[in-house]
């Protein structure tokens, strides 16, 4: 039987159908795609989630565009989606379900948004989620069930939001957690519950105190991160003998180190305790950390006297201390502002002293019978630094005690107690300061806040010379508080110039006068004293100066001596010059009547700029370097190390 003509258009009609049905693989508008299933659409000013992508992609970045929101239906067709990274954009609000269709996602950056709720469906169906970033958004409100889908999820960044509470974290595979710069409570923190956690950043949350039963679960932690607090101790982190990192930095009411809250950390390795308020530090405490490979100690005022000498030699042995010259001295005004590392033994003021050698122990028994038989028993005098017994047949030896010679006189300097307390050396030579009433410290350096306030009211802003680019501040006023231990935070503004904001500067008390520059002429300027650290300032002392007018040379007047003058040595370079070139001409000239012949021809390869490339083995050499192709300069932290051994052909672009 013969085809007829019907049975021919059935098969075209067929074949249509057959085709539409086969997924077209093409890449969106303004974004770059391959093969090996990955989609970029980075800084392309996108406004929304762009459509036809391949339904194979497993990894899509579509970080720093303009996406505003997110919808429904956005990645219904992704089911095999493993990475999804839409970070740096303007995500205000996440629907319910939206990434539902999203099984089998394992990572999910919404980073540098502007979300500021999470509700209990905003991320149902990721039961296969590892890896949720959600840090430097605007979210404020987490609903207790948000993340009890998350079985499986190993990282959770809420960091640099505003949280004020937390819901129930059930995590049980949570390695890490950081929930840094909210405001969130101790109490709050007690709702975590991570028996496998890692890491635990705790920064800038304003913790005053650690609950003893906050780590109680958390054997298993290496790393913790509670710098930018209030904290005063941390005892509350004994048991805690995993951890490898710790970092307690910017607690600036520690002033002191017990050892007994860090001796259970063996394992540690790195250890932070800059920006704190020491003054020095445990000569045993370094002891307690046979691992440690990393130390950040700066930005104390450290007191470098003789109880602190070890810690340079410690320091030198070592090689662990970071910043090293930021880690400086405070007091005494002699080594203030000098690095630790640069002082050597004597500048700490230690004594000098000399121990006599032991007198050697020798038998005294004929000694002792030579004095019974020739002289009379209250006669007997005992040689200086040793003792007899006459009553024995022998005399009993006694080996004397070291001597020690008179060490040199060392006077304690006038500066070295504040408040006015005065300074004595004790037995061992050491500085001791005995504190006037109401004040206590090893330097006298804490006294009753009222005292402290009477004073810091009284002291006042003395400017001790004005220029037209500058003015000297006098410090001496606020050497006697307290207050003013850890420094003082000078603020100056021009109120009659065009920029008034304030500049602040931070100064160590242990500086006599301080000088800007800088300045503007004939303006005046508002100067105020304050205490480094406090950021309330309404009560501090201040004072307005007007820097002097720019002096103005009077014009020179040309006279006839002073236009030779000028005009002499002119002349005379001006006739050197046509000399030299003169003779540099005839030099060449005759140079050039020793050149070959215009019929000579130069020998071969002797040209200017060209070299001989006929060697086999140069001939490599020769040949130009390709040029390197620009790399994606964009911050992509989700991105597979193998993309860039990709080398597979890119798709097509969808065609409009």
């Amino acid at each position: 039987m013969r085809p007829t003509l019907w049975d021919g258009y059935v098969g075209v009609m067929a074949l249509v159908l057959l085709v539409g049905q086969v997924p077209v693989q093409c890449c969106p508008a303004k974004c770059n795609c391959d093969n090996g299933r990955m989609l970029w659409c980075i800084k392309k000013t996108l406004s929304a989630i762009p459509s036809d992508i391949p339904p194979d992609t497993a990894n899509l970045y579509l970080f720093h565009n303009a996406i505003t929101s997110v919808q429904e239906g956005d990645f219904a067709q992704l089911p095999e989606l493993q990475l999804l990274d839409l970070s740096h954009n303007k995500i205000a609000a996440l629907p319910n379900f939206v990434f539902q269709p999203l099984g089998g996602l394992s990572n999910l950056d919404l980073s540098f948004n502007q979300v500021t709720e999470i509700n209990n469906e905003t991320f149902a169906g990721l039961q296969q989620l590892e890896r949720l970033y959600l840090q430097k958004n605007q979210i404020q409100t987490i609903q207790p069930g948000a993340f009890e889908m998350l079985v499986k999820l190993v990282e959770l960044k809420l960091q640099d939001n505003q949280l004020h509470s937390l819901p129930p974290l059930q995590l049980p595979t949570l390695l890490l957690l950081d929930l840094s710069r909210n405001s969130i409570l101790a109490t709050e923190l007690r709702l975590i519950r991570a028996p496998e956690i890692e890491s635990l950043r705790l920064a800038g949350l304003g913790l005053s105190e650690l609950g003893e039963d906050l780590f109680s679960n958390m054997n298993t932690l290496q790393e913790l991160d509670l710098s930018g607090n209030q904290l005063s101790s941390v005892t509350a982190l004994r048991h805690l003998d995993q951890l490898t990192a710790l970092n307690i930095s910017g607690n600036n009411q520690i002033s002191q180190l017990k050892t007994e809250d860090f001796k259970h950390f063996q394992n540690l390795q790195k250890l932070d305790i800059s920006s704190l308020r020491l003054m020095t530090v445990p000569q045993e405490f370094f002891g307690l950390f046979p691992n440690l490979k990393f130390l950040a100690a700066a930005k104390n005022p450290y007191n470098c006297v003789c109880q602190l000498h070890w810690f340079i030699h410690w320091v030198r042995a070592s090689h662990v201390l970071q910043s090293r010259e930021e880690t400086r001295c405070h007091f005494p005004p002699g080594n203030a502002g000098k690095p630790l590392h640069t002082l050597r033994y004597e500048d700490f003021g230690c004594p000098t002293t000399t121990t006599m050698p032991a007198t050697t122990t020798t038998s005294l028994s004929s000694l002792s019978t030579t004095l019974q038989q020739h002289l009379p028993s209250h006669l007997v005098t005992h040689p200086a630094g040793m003792a007899f017994s006459l009553d024995g047949p022998t005399a009993k030896e006694v080996t004397p005690a070291p001597r020690q010679s008179s060490p040199k006189v060392q006077l304690c300097p006038s500066t070295e107690c504040l408040n006015g307390g005065v300074c004595h050396l004790d037995r061992y030579r050491h500085h001791v300061c005995v504190c006037q009433p109401g004040f206590s410290g090893q330097r006298c350096e804490t006294g009753d806040n009222k005292v402290d306030q009477q004073i810091h009211q009284k002291s006042a802003v003395n400017v001790t010379q004005i220029t037209s680019t500058s003015f000297t501040l006098d410090l001496q006023p606020f050497k006697v508080s307290a207050m003013y231990l850890k420094g003082i935070r000078l603020t100056y503004k021009n109120k009659s110039g065009p920029d008034p904001r304030p500049v602040s500067l931070n100064i160590p008390t242990s500086l006599a006068t301080y000088s800007v520059r800088g300045l503007q002429p004939n303006s005046t300027y508002q100067i105020c004293v304050g205490v480094l650290g406090r950021t309330d300032s309404v009560n501090d002392p201040c004072a307005t100066i007007q820097t002097r007018q720019m002096l103005r040379l009077a014009p020179l007047v040309q006279t006839k001596s002073n236009l030779l003058m000028v005009l002499g040595p002119t002349i005379a370079a001006v006739f050197l010059g046509i000399i030299l070139v003169a003779a540099i001409f005839h030099y060449r000239r005759k140079q050039g009547l020793k050149q070959p012949g215009l019929g000579e021809d130069p020998p071969p390869y002797d040209m200017e700029g060209m070299k001989p490339c006929l060697q086999n083995e140069e001939i490599a050499r020769c040949h130009s370097k390709e040029s390197e192709g620009l790399a994606l300069q964009s911050h992509m932290p989700l991105m597979p190390d193998s993309l860039s051994n990709n080398n597979t052909a890119p798709l097509k672009p969808c065609e409009l």
